[in-house]
């Protein structure tokens, strides 16, 4: 468990827990720190991420490397980019513009995702490399117009002119 009583009533605006081996984290905690931009949780032992973040000022959420196996809810409409690849996600993964209105990049690679259902206006970089049961470019729920970097290594590629999908696009990686 994680607590931040210490931090309560400070500026803290940056907060990295990176391998600490976290297994849960108490409801609430980190809204006692209406300053935090930035959170790092990335490689504990988190098996949910419920945490409800009520955060006017974040920006950056890292929760990646961890065990979990459900998307978190929850997100500070404010994020700007979440990395949570490699962790033991699956089945469908539903991201839109009402949980995430301002997101600019996404990392959610390394997963069990079978299907993406994605409605994100706002996106420019999007990363799922390590997805390997999905067919990114054939899904049909994907709205992403200002997507300028992709990365599907290692994603089912069955027609690459499907790209056209994207024009803005500056950047793909495909290793």
């Amino acid at each position: 468990s994680v607590d931040v009583d210490a931090f309560v009533g400070t500026n803290i605006e940056k907060i990295d827990l990176q391998e600490n081996s976290i297994e849960s984290i108490e409801l609430g905690t980190f809204n006692r720190l209406p300053n935090l931009r930035y959170l790092k949780l990335a490689e504990n032992n988190l098996q949910e991420f419920r945490e409800p973040l009520d955060l006017t000022q974040m920006t950056y959420l890292s929760i990646s490397r961890n065990e979990l196996t459900h998307m978190p809810e929850g997100f500070p409409s404010t994020l700007l980019e979440i990395s949570m690849q490699d962790n033991k996600i699956e089945g469908t993964v539903r991201l839109d513009a009402t949980m995430l209105p301002n997101i600019l990049d996404i990392d959610i690679g390394d997963q069990e995702i079978t299907d993406l259902i994605l409605d994100l206006p706002t996106l420019v970089e999007l990363d799922v490399d390590g997805c390997d049961q999905i067919d990114f470019l054939k899904l049909p729920n994907v709205n992403l117009p200002a997507l300028t970097n992709l990365d599907i290594g290692d994603s089912i590629i069955t027609d690459l002119s499907l790209i056209s999908k994207y024009p803005l696009l500056e950047t793909l990686e495909i290793d």
